[in-house]
């Protein structure tokens, strides 16, 4: 009855599949020789004595069969499992090849997505082994040898505990995938720095141990919804159980031993020694993960020389070794810690001053800081320089001088600015640009010793100086857009060539106007009886006639 019972209550948690749990347990697995690269092919070069198992339904035990559902299934899984270091955050890590004989395809999802309710390959991690029950602790990816809907995008991952997606630190995870018609290759790589807890990275040295478990998903999406997976092979070191609780409880997982190098035949081992050169690089690795303990100017360069250094042949001659292994000797002693520069600027300010020109209570806070500040050699932790630098400047601005108990302030600096300002005339400066120069001024002139901190006048010569830089020579012929800010000016002789333009026109328009008044007034002033004469030498014509009619008669 249990027995039915645990396969009712498996099947409905996993839509219907199937289960086969492999009693593989605790294995070793060698260092690689070669850092297989990550395409998808299988070399048997590159993966020359990786730890290899065949997983299979058959392999596994059977206590949820439904054998009905099995033929469709896939055939095998062969899996490769190896670890590889040369210091590199690029190469350095966990390999896994898995080569399955499938013929069913399951579905498809966008990058991005979950992609564990499709064929995929489940590897869960216990970077450092703790043992300690639950997803705190541990990683969980999803690998599928295919993309989008129609299974035409490349293969991809998703990390479901730490991350909840891709990777953001910058850590690396490669996969890539061959799939053809009886099933599909896939390449995968997890670096040591991806695995990362509590800023420690996964075991990544000799001998050293991991906890870790394989979960194999096949699917068919030509099968009704909700009745596509086929059956889970797993490989978590355990016997039987039940399918939902085996990834929790990682106290039962194998316990992968990372053992020594393999070399495939005739490998042309090199005759350098790389030690010190490797050991070097494991700490630089560590440095960098935790690079926030550093500058960024530091760090970047740091980190230039270390990708410089990393990109290297295990067979590299013995000179390149060591030239290799100073190189980030040097790059070593050029880190700078937050807040160091700071501290030693400060201190060195300190060294300069006289006990005598102060208070004997200030200048004993102040000597006990400044020899807590000399211990200071910047390796320690980022937080203890930051306190040291803290405390001294805390006891430098608090000094008070023995003769007048005023604050030491350094405000020569700010004086020479504000002299400066006496000897500039504002008539030369735009109003605007002045006024904001003539804000900061007074700013700077409200500060006293008693009421302000040597950091309240080191913040108004800063203010002074950015508002001088921003003053603006004033021009006569200068035109200012108040409400954009921009000033431009007028050419002096283009002004003038305008406005004796500008009078010429004028001028001739007046003539013009003058000479057609003139015209319009003598055309009034003309005779206006004209026709009125004409009519009287007509009458006078009429009245000879008249005369010489008469004369005839």
């Amino acid at each position: 009855m249990k027995k039915i019972l645990l396969t009712v209550v498996f099947t409905v948690g996993i839509f219907f599949g199937v289960v086969a749990v492999s009693q593989a347990a605790n294995h070793t697995i060698p260092q690689l020789a070669v850092a297989p690269t990550i395409d998808g092919v299988m070399d048997t070069y590159e993966w020359y004595g990786a730890y290899t198992q065949e997983l299979s339904y058959e392999d596994g035990m059977n206590e949820y069969t439904s054998s009905s559902m099995v033929p469709d299934g896939c055939q095998s899984y062969q899996v490769y499992q190896a670890w590889y270091y040369d210091g590199s955050n690029s190469r350095s890590g966990y390999y896994f090849c898995v080569v399955a004989q499938d013929s069913t395809r399951g579905r498809g999802f966008p990058d991005g997505s979950a992609l564990n309710a499709t064929d995929s390959v489940m590897i869960y991690f216990d970077p450092l082994n703790t043992k300690e029950d639950g997803n705190s602790q541990t990683f969980s990816f999803s690998f599928c040898p295919w993309t989008e809907t129609d299974l035409s995008g490349p293969a991809s991952y998703f990390e479901h505990r730490q991350y909840n997606g891709k990777l953001t630190n910058g850590a690396s995870v490669q996969v890539a995938s061959d799939v053809r018609e009886d099933g599909w290759t896939m390449e995968i790589f997890v670096s040591f720095r991806a695995l990362t807890i509590s800023n420690t990275a996964a075991a990544n040295t000799q001998y050293s141990t991991i906890g870790m478990g394989m979960d194999f998903r096949d699917y068919d999406a030509t099968r009704p919804e909700g009745n596509q997976e086929l059956y889970n092979c797993t490989d978590f070191g355990r016997e039987g159980g039940d399918y939902g609780l085996i990834t929790a409880y990682c106290s039962y997982w194998n316990v992968v031993t990372l053992g020594e190098t393999v070399y495939p035949p005739n490998y042309n081992t090199s005759t350098a020694d790389l030690t010190e050169f490797i050991a070097r690089l494991r700490i630089a690795d560590d440095i960098i993960m935790n690079g926030s303990e550093y500058t960024q100017e530091s760090l970047s360069a740091f980190t230039d020389v270390v990708n410089e250094v990393s990109d290297f042949s295990a067979r590299i001659p013995q000179s390149v070794a060591d030239e290799y292994t100073a190189m980030l000797d040097e790059a070593f002693t050029k880190l700078v810690k937050k807040y160091y520069t700071e501290l030693t600027s400060l201190a060195e300010t300190c060294a300069s001053l006289v006990s005598s020109d102060y208070t004997a209570e200030t200048w004993s806070a102040l000597s006990s800081s400044y020899d807590a500040a000399r211990q200071i050699d910047g390796s320690e932790p980022k937080d203890e320089i930051r306190s040291a630098y803290e405390s001294l400047l805390g006891a430098y601005e608090n000094l008070v001088r023995a003769d007048n108990g005023e604050h030491i302030i350094d405000s020569t600096a700010l004086q020479t600015e504000l002299d400066a300002y006496a000897q500039l005339d504002s008539a030369d400066y735009t109003s605007q640009s002045w006024e904001a120069y003539s804000a900061s001024v007074q700013a700077a002139q409200a500060l006293n010793a008693v009421d302000n901190t040597q950091s309240d006048y080191d913040l108004a010569l800063q203010n002074l100086l950015s508002a001088k830089d921003g003053l603006r020579q004033a021009d006569d012929f200068a035109i200012l857009d108040e409400d954009v800010g921009i000033e431009s000016g007028i050419d002096v002789v283009l002004l003038v060539y305008i406005i004796v333009m500008a009078v010429v026109v004028v001028v001739i328009a007046a003539v013009i106007v003058v000479k057609v008044m003139k015209k319009k007034k003598t055309a009034s002033d003309a005779p206006q009886d004209t026709p009125k004469i004409r009519k009287s030498k007509n009458k006078e014509k009429n009245k000879d006639k008249v005369e010489n009619k008469s004369e005839n008669k």
